[in-house]
């Protein structure tokens, strides 16, 4: 399938870089790494330099110039870009761009309409319920409009208020974010609008979109992740086991990740563990297969105290958590 005759340009830095790098020499393909002024002396850029031979190396002012990318693309007559995570990695446009300029190369992730589709957490939420997989309660299409926001939101205060919760939550989230940006809890409804305006300001700037996304809020939960591998058909998907990634910090970013994602043999759970994990595996690989999803992702779950899954995205790439599963 490969040979020497490839050229990969990771369009990335650092570790991921590396992991790349020596992907690529494990494949017999040739590789190029960019690297910014700043990073001259980092990781990636010394290893490229003792094992990438000719044209290994790129200086670019910026990792986030889409124009620049190609231009050391063309430069190094590379056939493939792996995008890595972060930067470019999630970026349809980008993909597209890749796939179909006048010397099409070679997107090493997910098809730009795949990104596009389950990029975006309404259409991921449209996509789960279509096919029976459980969805946290919340909108299910995009809202732009401030005074239908906060009759949602009011309904939702009601539902909590209702139902006996001791302590009444929503989530407001940008509908195209990701990595646990965009992402704001109101616990008092009088505060909804000023929060609502900000996630809504902070899609348009960061992902272009000011499409948000309102959901319940859901306390004590087990944050876990499938991990999901195809081939570029989109056929034969298999999942490469759970990981759990509850501990995060107060900006909702990962701390610690293991794996698997319950430890069933050394803690007692009051549900069955062992059932949770085939099912949010199940539910995953279902969706998988319905988009013919090419390449590597996860599926990250929600998992209350009382063992019920709810699905609440789907990231388009490689995590930076990839090395958990891969060890």
């Amino acid at each position: 399938m490969y040979s020497g005759e490839h050229r990969v340009l990771i369009a990335n830095r650092g570790e991921i870089a590396i992991r790349i790098a020596k992907a690529c020499i494990e494949l017999n393909l040739s590789f190029s790494c960019v690297y910014s002024e700043a990073d001259r002396d980092s990781g990636h850029v010394r290893f490229a330099h003792e094992n990438g031979g000719n044209k290994s190396l790129y200086c670019i002012s910026s990792y986030s110039d889409a124009n620049e990318i190609f231009s050391v693309a063309d430069s190094c007559g590379a056939t493939a870009i792996h995008p890595g995570y972060g930067f470019f990695a999630e970026d349809f446009r980008f993909a597209r761009r890749v796939a179909e300029r006048e010397k099409p190369l070679i997107f090493i992730g997910p098809s730009w309409w795949i990104i596009r589709e389950l990029g975006d957490k309404i259409n991921t939420k449209r996509l789960a319920r279509s096919l029976g997989v459980p969805t946290i309660p919340g909108s299910d299409k995009p809202i732009y409009n401030e005074l239908e926001a906060v009759e949602f939101a009011d309904s939702l205060f009601a539902f909590q208020k209702e139902q006996g919760f001791k302590a009444s939550a929503i989530m407001v989230k940008a509908s195209a974010g990701g990595g646990g940006m965009g992402i704001e809890e109101v616990t008092d409804p009088d505060e909804f609008r000023s929060v609502f305006r900000r996630i809504r300001n902070y899609a348009k700037r960061q992902f272009n979109d000011e499409g948000v996304l309102i959901e319940q809020r859901i306390y004590g939960f087990n944050h876990l992740e499938v991990q999901i591998v195809s081939e570029r058909s989109g056929c034969k998907h298999v999942h490469f086991g759970t990981r759990n990634c509850s501990i995060q910090s107060s900006g909702n970013q990962k701390r610690i990740e293991v794996a698997p994602g319950f430890a069933s043999e050394d803690i007692h759970y009051i549900f069955n563990s062992a059932s949770v994990l085939d099912c949010i595996t199940s539910h995953s690989l279902s969706m998988a297969r319905e988009v013919a999803y090419n390449n590597v992702g996860t599926w990250e779950w929600i998992v209350t105290p009382r063992g019920e899954p709810f699905l609440m995205e789907v990231n388009t790439r490689i995590q930076v958590e990839n090395g958990v599963s891969a060890a």
